[in-house]
């Protein structure tokens, strides 16, 4: 088959492991360009976007330990404050983040995305230093509404991201490509998590983590804006080849505009699947992610310190399966040895039964048990992150190239919504922090969750190009 046939007007529809590429056989295969291409470098400033993400994200779960806490800080000047709504306070991130994501993924397809990025990402930066004035002044409903600030400017860059991925990135590097941008939130967790339990213990206490955050938002801010660009036509450094294969590898003409099919997306079976699998999974990680410090500190003893590192652990651990799993997942693609479908759902199956597995061991184990149980959060967290990344993770790109930024900001929205109230059934169920029996009801509910969403991605999930994501709306 020539490769003139292999043209850019319309996306194969092919499940056969992009076989309308033929990425297995490397003679069909143009130049990519240089070894590390504009490609590259562009998902590197977008792991280190995700990796500040997270860190926004995260430091607040160690922080609200510090905020209530009088011996927290070696400095006893630091402000403390008596608060009984921590839930709502981790939730309030959450239903920011939720908000916005149906509109960022339509405003992603329509407008300059990478002006978006950086006014969403300042909007953050300036609203977190105001956190510390907004707690003295305002008391906690000063930090919740910041902290919905804060959720709704980062919410909106998400959907963007997988814009520029659909834009950015050939189908066979996917795994991989998004695996690094992925481990920029696994690096955010580690960062955070570790220097946040340390800064906070210090006698400038706990705004010190968030001005340190807030700084390095306005940094990231000015370094995408020399660096980036919404797609390779509009680069103004990239080499011809590796334009030529990008487009070439995507199959698909970006010099035209594309109408949102709106009933079709949300008609869809296999967008729905992949929906209620990334909700179930989002769920019990931000379960995880939102409580595992309060959990240390009064089940397992852990002082401010130490809890910061045993939290950190967990994504120490990914980092390494998220990279073997894409790998993996990539070769598999590469080589046709499964479908794109058949991969995804053999991902998401792994990214499912360990983590269920080792919450149960967590369940039956005692707090004197610290070793056994931080290993069991570590494993959880590590099969549960590379398998559903390399399932449903990339799904919406696999379901719609065009499209993706709208897939990603209705799963995004609904997994905020279903995610934000973790912390609140902690609240619920969990009447006293120190109780262990009360905390095994919560990952009790999780692994249900789990087991419900991943069983409906398995019936009806999909790795093929959907026909609605050719769908023309005009020629330039």
């Amino acid at each position: 088959m020539s490769l003139k046939s292999r043209s850019y007007e319309t996306i194969p529809a092919s499940d056969e492991a992009y076989d309308a590429a033929n990425f297995s056989n490397k003679k069909f295969m143009p130049n990519k360009g240089p070894y590390i291409g504009k490609r590259h470098w562009l998902i590197l400033v977008l792991a280190l976007l995700s990796e500040t993400i997270y860190s926004v994200k995260v430091y607040m779960t160690v922080c609200i330990v510090a905020m209530t806490d009088p011996n927290a800080s070696s400095n006893k000047d630091v402000p403390t404050y008596d608060w009984k709504n921590k839930g709502i306070i981790l939730s309030a991130y959450m239903w920011g983040l939720a908000i916005p994501q149906l509109f960022a993924g339509w405003l992603s397809s329509r407008y300059n995305v990478k002006l978006i990025l950086i006014s969403m990402m300042i909007t953050c930066s300036i609203t977190g230093f105001l956190i510390p004035v907004a707690a003295a002044n305002f008391g906690s409903t000063g930090v919740i509404i910041c902290r919905l600030i804060q959720g709704m400017a980062l919410g909106t860059i998400n959907p963007c991201q997988f814009s520029l991925y659909g834009k950015w990135v050939p189908p066979h590097e996917r795994c991989r490509l998004m695996g690094l941008v992925f481990s920029g939130y696994l690096i955010g967790i580690i960062v955070s998590m570790f220097l946040s339990g340390l800064l906070a213990a210090s006698r400038f206490g706990w705004p010190l983590v968030i001005y340190i955050y807030s700084s390095i938002g306005l940094l990231w801010s000015i370094l995408f804006a020399c660096v980036a660009s919404n797609s390779p036509e509009e680069h103004p450094t990239i080499t011809k080849e590796e334009r030529y294969y990008i487009q070439w590898s995507l199959s698909q003409n970006h010099k035209r505009k594309y109408l949102t099919p709106w009933r079709k997306i949300l008609t869809s079976p296999c967008v729905w699947s992949n929906i209620c699998s990334k909700a179930g999974s989002f769920f019990g990680f931000v379960l995880i992610l939102s409580e595992i410090s309060n959990y240390m500190k009064n089940v397992l003893k852990v002082d401010i310190k130490e809890n910061g590192i045993y939290s950190a652990l967990p994504y120490i651990s990914t980092l390494v399966t998220v990279y073997l799993f894409g790998f993996i997942s990539d070769k598999i693609t590469a080589r046709n040895i499964f479908s794109v479908t058949t991969t995804r759902k053999v991902f998401v199956t792994i990214g499912t039964i360990f983590p269920c597995l080792t919450l149960l061991l967590i369940t039956l184990s005692k707090p004197e048990e610290k070793i056994k149980i931080i290993i069991a959060f570590a494993l959880t967290v590590s099969f549960d992150m590379a398998g559903n990344l390399n399932g449903t993770g990339v799904n919406g790109v696999d379901l719609s190239p065009n499209h993706a930024g709208f897939i990603e900001g209705l799963s995004n929205q609904i997994s905020q919504i279903l995610s934000s109230l973790s912390p609140l059934l902690v609240d619920l169920f969990v009447s006293n922090e120190e109780n262990n029996a009360q905390w095994n009801i919560i990952f009790y509910i999780s692994v249900v969750i789990r087991i419900v969403s991943a069983i409906i991605f398995l019936i009806f999930g999909s790795g093929k190009v959907q026909p609605w994501n050719d769908e023309i709306l005009v020629d330039d």
